[in-house]
């Protein structure tokens, strides 16, 4: 690093994965004046899970040669508090039967903050709101977080929840930037319950 010949640093920075489409997220004169290398490829997903989600913002990532194919993303609709929180748990059962995946490895992206999320008062002994943040997981537990806060967190099964497309078009990039977040936390296996419209 301190070499002036042969020391540098790379910055990565994902613009596709902001937030918020007027928010400059490199604020450091020094970083802005680097070159810009564009790396436009998904690393974490599989090639069903990038389908999904460029049919459903029209944000493509690509993927490799060797991306695994995956499964199909699993789509179920609700209508009201209720019935969301029955598809989730039963979106549970599902992962741990057909996939043997451990509660631990199954984390629940709510689109919205906790305390408007239609599951916020969920009973299941299995879950809990990690209100932590950052990468750091309550163990043995399904982890539910807003989207809002779990940049750079990724597990092998993600169930995406209140998924409700807004019907202002002010508001439709930043969903979609939201969406392609959580979305994209999944490694493996993607669920997704969305209202019905």
């Amino acid at each position: 690093m301190r070499d002036k010949e042969r020391g540098f640093a790379r910055v990565f920075y994902d613009p596709a994965q902001r937030l918020y489409a007027n928010r400059d997220g490199i604020e450091n004169v020094q970083v802005k004046a680097m070159p810009v290398m564009v790396l436009k490829r998904g690393f974490r997903n599989t090639k069903k899970i990038l389908e999904w989600i460029y049919k459903n913002t029209n944000i493509r990532l690509q993927s490799y040669n060797n991306t695994p194919q995956g499964t199909s993303v699993t789509e179920y609709r609700y209508k009201d508090v209720s019935e969301e929180e029955q598809l989730l748990i039963n979106s549970y059962n599902e992962l741990e039967r057909k996939y043997n995946v451990k509660s631990s490895e199954v984390l629940v992206v709510s689109m919205h903050s906790e305390a408007k999320s239609g599951i916020k008062n969920i009973k299941d002994e299995r879950s809990a709101w990690n209100k932590v943040g950052g990468k750091k997981l309550i163990q043995d537990k399904v982890n539910i977080v807003s989207a809002y806060r779990i940049k750079g967190l990724d597990t092998m099964a993600v169930i995406l929840v209140d998924v409700e497309e807004p019907t202002e078009t002010s508001k439709r990039e930043d969903w979609k930037r939201l969406l392609l977040v959580g979305a994209t936390r999944a490694k493996k296996l993607l669920t997704v319950i969305r209202k019905k419209v």
